[in-house]
């Protein structure tokens, strides 16, 4: 098994690849990305399924299992010799239950904590699987860790708690999961006036052959998510920004 420490810097070595200053950070990561960055450490890993499985076993050393929601040590959470705590390794395997979610045949919000469940290990129930505190706590902890180890500006900040009460906690999750910097890219290069757009009309621009046929595969599965399409404008408006005196800092 790769332990939690090993899976930790897997992930921060991710983090140091994706992250530019002064932009938008959005911690968006696959299964078959995670296997790669698994792979050039000479670990063990056989599959995409494999990996996901074996940082499951990691990351269920800091859990103390119960039913229906289980808690994690406080060791997650605390920094020791000045390094990151294992805060991201939890994040990661909720951004994977998003990536698996929107794949399935029946994607929607609502299967979240299924996907999230089945990612951690667990067996099915309803529900979240962690006491609602430390769920937030992990990323409000991530966001402190990306300013203090990164410098990131605390507008580079891209999740929040959701603004209805269903959507409060998986917000955070599903607002990582969006289009990615290449067809956002190409919006911008295909669409003008982007905030002159109604969120309706910026949709319905997007969804055109002539801009949407120019996007990658995952983003045009993301754009076809009925659940996803109001983030998606969101952050489209936001990269649009960039573009006009760059992201504040």
């Amino acid at each position: 098994m790769i332990p939690l420490d090993e899976w930790r810097d897997i992930l921060w070595s991710y983090v140091d690849e994706i992250f530019e200053p002064n932009k938008p950070f959005y911690f968006s990561i696959e299964s078959h990305v995670l296997t790669d960055l698994a792979k050039r450490r000479n670990t063990d890993i056989e599959s995409a399924t494999d990996c996901v499985n074996q940082l499951a076993l990691a990351c269920r050393t800091l859990l103390d299992y119960h039913s229906p929601k289980s808690e994690l040590d406080p060791s997650v959470f605390l920094s020791q010799h000045s390094r990151p705590t294992y805060v991201i390794c939890y994040i990661a395997q909720q951004i994977l239950a998003v990536e698996f979610m929107a794949s399935s045949e029946n994607a929607s919000a609502n299967n979240f904590y299924l996907r999230y469940r089945e990612v951690m290990g667990l067996e099915d129930a309803e529900g979240i699987p962690l006491r609602y505190v430390q769920f937030e706590k992990l990323w409000e902890v991530f966001g402190k860790e990306l300013i203090r180890i990164k410098r990131a500006a605390p507008s580079q900040i891209t999740f929040k708690q959701g603004d209805s009460r269903i959507d409060k906690y998986r917000h955070y999750p599903l607002s990582q999961s969006l289009l990615d910097k290449k067809s956002l890219n190409e919006i911008h290069l295909r669409v003008n006036g982007i905030h002159q757009l109604s969120e309706q009309k910026l949709l319905r621009r997007v969804l055109r052959s002539s801009v949407f046929s120019s996007l990658t595969p995952r983003s045009k599965s993301k754009l076809k998510t009925d659940y996803l399409q109001k983030e998606i404008i969101k952050q489209i408006y936001s990269f649009e920004d960039l573009f006009f005196g760059g992201w504040p800092n």
